[in-house]
């Protein structure tokens, strides 16, 4: 009866080592005739029933051929499927057919793999986790679901690729031919990506270059491939939170707050109420033409504002403007000028200091409908109240006021003044106001309202107390009248001396007719 052989191993006599051994599971009907040994000779033939039909050893060749594929074992190299294996163990199939196959217990891990005609697979084909391990450790797994990780069978996935590494440690890393690194690195707080050797880092969108950081120097640039900043952006710049720019920033072109830049325009700035504010111990903004300081708008001071010409800006003048064009200049010599070129000036201790074309308008804060204004017409300074010419000042100085017969009605006869005068008090006094030892003369206004109150006025000042005044151009007609009335009297006693001298006269005659 034939012997059973589940296992063979062959041996070449012709080399120190070169063995294989060839097992079958579950075990094939392997007979030899001899059955002498488990090393087979190189010209005895070996029968394997049905599957295998001889085994034939020729020199450093191994020849087991099937009835469906051969087994050829060639110098070191074996072949299953072809006669030139190229490599330790060579399997050539069909296209999109299975070479190597593991199974685990009765089917249910599965371990194959195949090639197709543009691809080839390796791994499970049931539904178990595929892994690739080093020092009999799992460190590469693959699960059913399509998650990849590197580390250790408990590694949890955290998306399609993990890999986890100690804190400060490297995770993935591209190596170039050059010796420039990409890689991952996880600390303890912190995580980044980027290279690790002396070249640019860049971030690609659409194959286009969006991010740069430049090796040398740290400089972000998106839009740029050479930033010259920290960060430097080539394109327009949207910020919809709060910056902060603790040292310096610098815009080489536009920048637009709330709306988008615009061609020509430094700061376009949209925004309801406030939209721009200054905070700080005294702040101010400049103005420069390139290089030269021409002016400023200041806080100085806790509550003064300043609007001004720089120091070194003799000639430039301060306009108000209303539709591009200026109705008041405050010109580099002080002067100023309303509605109208710097000419003919207001002056004030022989230095001109204001012109104004037409009308200087002056209100009541109080009552609004009030107003008075100052003219200039022809020659004349005229003044108005409510749009009716009252008085004015001609070219010799002279105060006129309007008293045209036209523009009165209701005449009567003034009241005998002279009695009255003679009851004024002509002082001299000092206004407390005025410097000491500058004393003035003229009459009391309480004095005068008890004999002329037409000619005294009461004026409540800031603080709510009731001053009286004199109409002083009035007096005048005091005086006049005063001077008819003493005229009247001088008329009739010279009416009286004339007939006391009459009859004197005429006395003197009859006493001298009498005597001898």
């Amino acid at each position: 009866m034939h012997e059973r052989i589940d296992r063979i191993r062959l041996h070449d006599t012709a080399m120190t080592r070169v063995e294989m051994s060839v097992s079958f599971f579950p075990p094939a009907q392997l007979y030899s005739p001899t059955a002498q040994a488990d090393y087979l000779s190189p010209s005895k033939p070996v029968i394997l029933g049905n599957i295998l039909s001889k085994i034939r050893i020729m020199k450093k060749v191994l020849l087991l051929t099937f009835c469906s594929f051969y087994i050829v074992a060639r110098a070191q190299n074996v072949g299953i499927g072809t006669n030139t294996p190229v490599s330790k163990l060579t399997i050539q199939t069909p296209l999109n057919s299975t070479g190597l196959t593991h199974i685990g217990g009765s089917n249910e891990i599965i371990v194959d793999e195949s090639i197709g005609g543009v691809s080839a697979s390796f791994g499970t084909t049931t539904n178990h986790a595929f892994r690739i391990k080093a020092n009999n450790s799992g460190l590469l797994h693959i699960y059913p679901g399509g998650e990849v990780t590197v580390g250790s069978n408990t590694t949890p996935s955290f998306g399609r690729f993990t890999v986890e590494t100690l804190n400060n440690s490297y995770g993935i890393s591209h190596l170039g031919e050059n010796g420039n690194i990409l890689a991952t690195r996880m600390g303890g707080t912190s995580a980044g990506i980027g290279t690790f050797s002396n070249t640019n880092m860049r971030l690609f969108c659409n194959s286009q270059n969006a991010l740069i950081i430049d090796a040398a120097n740290g400089n972000i640039g998106i839009g740029t491939d050479a930033p010259t900043a920290k960060l430097d952006v080539g394109g327009n710049l949207n910020i919809g939170g709060t910056s902060f720019f603790n040292n310096s920033a610098q815009f080489a072109t536009r920048i637009g707050v709330g709306t988008s830049p615009v061609v020509g325009i430094g700061i376009n700035i949209l925004h309801d109420n406030e939209a721009m504010r200054l905070s700080g111990s005294q702040p101010f903004i400049s103005f420069y033409n390139g290089a030269n300081y021409k002016g400023y708008m200041w806080n100085k001071g806790a509550d003064d504002m300043e609007l001004g010409t720089a120091s070194g800006n003799t000639n430039g003048r301060i306009f108000l403007s209303i539709k591009g064009t200026p109705y008041l200049t405050l010109h580099s010599s002080g002067q100023i000028s309303i509605n109208g070129p710097a000419a003919t000036f207001f002056e004030t201790d022989g230095n001109k200091a204001l012109t104004v074309t037409n009308s200087i308008i002056l209100k009541d804060k109080a009552n609004n409908f009030n107003e008075w204004s100052l003219t200039s017409k022809f020659e004349d300074l005229v003044f108005t109240f409510n749009g009716l010419a009252k008085s004015w000042i001609d070219i010799n100085g002279d105060y006129n006021t309007f008293s045209d017969m036209r523009l009165k009605e209701n005449f009567q006869p003034y009241k005998s003044v002279l009695p009255d005068i003679q009851k004024l008090n002509v002082l001299t006094y000092h206004y407390k106001s005025n410097e000491a030892g500058k004393n003035s003369f003229g009459l009391i206004a309480q004095n005068v309202a008890e004999y002329f109150p037409e000619i005294v006025s009461p004026y409540i000042d800031k603080n709510g107390n009731k001053l009286f005044a004199i109409a002083y151009g009035k007096t005048g007609v005091l005086a006049i009248k005063a001077i008819q009335e003493q005229q009247e009297i001088i008329e009739q006693q010279q009416n009286k001396i004339e007939n006391l001298e009459k009859r004197l006269s005429l006395i003197e005659k009859l006493l001298t007719e009498k005597l001898p």
